[in-house]
């Protein structure tokens, strides 16, 4: 299993405004992720919502039409760290092959974690 970063993606992270539930000083950034390998029918939305909301960040999972799935997530720089290793290891069910992570653009900081539609 590999991670991979995007090549056009500048290595500094964007940041905004802190959240109430995260430690004081801490920085939120966005981050995106592609997840492929079996990951669409064995419960891996599920699993990333439950260790996403127990991590504390904010965001959004979903399956994409290619089969692979797809996560959006809010987080200081620890809590994302927590939550690529998580990403990287799936629900027992699950086959993670690579996780690409990605830059994403700075959005209002959700609080919450949802399970999004299919695509």
């Amino acid at each position: 299993m590999r991670v991979k970063r995007s090549a056009s993606t500048p290595p500094k992270a964007r940041i905004c405004r802190e959240r109430e539930n995260l430690p004081a000083g801490s920085l939120v950034m966005t981050r995106r992720y592609i997840i492929t390998g079996r990951v669409q029918g064995v419960g891996f939305r599920w699993y990333v919502e439950k260790e996403a909301r127990a991590i504390g960040v904010g965001g959004w999972v979903r399956n994409t039409e290619d089969g692979a799935v797809e996560v959006l997530a809010h987080g200081s720089a620890e809590q994302l760290a927590r939550l690529l290793k998580a990403l990287q290891q799936g629900p027992r069910a699950s086959r993670v092959d690579e996780v690409q992570e990605f830059e994403a653009e700075q959005q209002p900081a959700e609080t919450s974690f949802r399970i999004e539609g299919a695509w």
